[in-house]
């Protein structure tokens, strides 16, 4: 491989954060790639910590608020070849520090890869993860910052190209500059029964899962409503909601927490609900995920972005229910059947209905998951990301002048040619 040494810029494990999970998948999946010689660093924005990965050479903290100019200092100190960053606006803003960060990298003679997790047009009006954190695009002119953003890094990543690439591309980052490397899925074995993870869960009885951290726009309100319909024919059904609250979040968010729950014993559903209001580790999610019957992201929410935790549920073996939003395009394209209108309960409580009651419909559409999970499994995504950083730094060295090769570290002789 051209480049050796990788820093990735992402987000504090100690965060309970999509994004940190992300990265702990992609550099499991890169020390198991078998390509040799490769160091990696991390970079890690949140609380200071401590972390021990497997084969990472650095790991330095960055303490919030999230300092730019630490960040700047931290991934100079590794020397990389690749500084691969993966943005959220929940992390970074929206403002000109992350552009002004942007501009001091290229000052590093590497080559600068931005995994976008999240897109925004200017229509957009859903926050995704930064509403627990009262981030806002009031005042910001969220395309043209994407635009700029584009101009700065050598390569975009994105999750999927009809709802974001394109997104990108129409607003005028260059489409030589946005590539699509889907989400990862972590492979695991599906289990019958309920297995250890330390997450209490009913025996023999049906179960639907509405897993992660919650937040307003995973819509729980409407799911309760639709599963009160499902629990009136079914009475031993069960619905298992993540309500653990990221952060500190806002009093908004904590009420909407117990809205939730007040609007399920409103429903009497209190012998057939659970919330989970502290975190779950990763072995507890795999517990969860491999025994629901079906696992609902049925968001109402404009982000175009692709979801975690669909990934995550596919690799444990379960159906995925999402909407019909930009978040679940990669649903649209396998097995449409399995998107609901937001809005409607009544539709969400007929797909749950027959997934439960029609066991030749429910295995079908499994499959259909299970072959799109094996061909985005970690493995394979982090492969794929090694040969993108490859190629970016040929594409990076128009004059071999420019450039010099010495053992297994790419060394700037002069600064690179942008």
């Amino acid at each position: 491989m051209l480049g050796k040494r990788i820093t990735i810029v992402t987000r504090s494990v100690s965060e309970y954060c999509g994004i940190a999970s992300y990265t702990e998948y992609l550099l499991a999946g890169i020390n198991q790639s078998g390509v040799h010689g490769i160091q990696l660093s991390v970079v890690a924005c949140g609380r200071e910590e401590i972390r021990d990965y497997p084969n990472v050479e650095s790991y330095q903290s960055v303490t919030e608020p999230v300092s730019f100019d630490e960040i700047y200092v931290s991934v100079a100190r590794t020397k990389p070849n690749v500084v691969h960053i993966q943005h959220e606006y929940g992390i970074f803003g929206a403002d000109e520090q992350f552009i002004q960060l942007l501009r001091r990298l290229r000052d590093l003679n590497c080559a600068i890869i931005v995994t976008m997790h999240t897109v925004h047009t200017n229509l957009s009006v859903d926050l995704g993860c930064g509403w627990t954190r009262g981030f806002s695009l009031s005042g910001a002119s969220i395309e043209a910052y994407q635009r700029r953003l584009g101009e700065l890094a050598d390569l975009i990543i994105v999750h999927h190209d009809t709802s974001i690439r394109r997104t990108l591309i129409r607003q005028g980052v260059p489409s030589h500059k946005v590539t699509t490397i889907p989400h990862g899925s972590l492979l695991v074995e599906r289990r019958s029964a309920r297995g250890s993870g330390g997450v209490d869960l009913p025996i023999g009885r049906p179960l639907i899962v509405v897993p992660g951290y919650l937040r307003k726009s995973k819509n729980v309100e409407m799911v309760i409503d639709a599963f009160a319909r499902v629990a009136a024919e079914r009475t031993s059904a069960m619905l298992w909601i993540g309500g653990f609250l990221r952060g500190e979040p806002l009093p908004e968010a904590r009420a909407y927490v117990d809205r939730c729950a007040a609007r399920a014993a409103d429903l009497g559903l209190r012998d057939n609900f659970i919330i989970a209001r502290d975190p779950v580790s990763e072995e507890g999610m795999t517990q969860v995920l491999s025994a629901a019957d079906a696992v609902l992201c049925v968001y109402d929410e404009d982000t175009r972005s692709t979801s975690g935790i669909l990934h995550r549920a596919i690799g444990a073996g379960a159906i995925v229910v999402g909407s019909r939003t930009p978040k679940f395009q990669e649903l649209a394209e396998i097995c449409d059947e399995l998107l609901v209108n937001p809005n409607r309960p009544a539709e969400l409580a007929e797909l749950l209905g027959r997934i439960l009651d029609d066991p030749p419909f429910a295995a079908a559409v499994r499959n259909v998951l299970a072959e799109l999970a094996a061909r985005t499994a970690w493995p394979v995504v982090a492969t794929t990301h090694l040969r993108t950083y490859e190629d970016t730094l040929k594409m990076l060295i128009t004059d071999p002048r420019l450039m010099v090769l010495t053992g297994t570290e790419l060394t700037p002789s002069v600064p690179a040619a942008r």
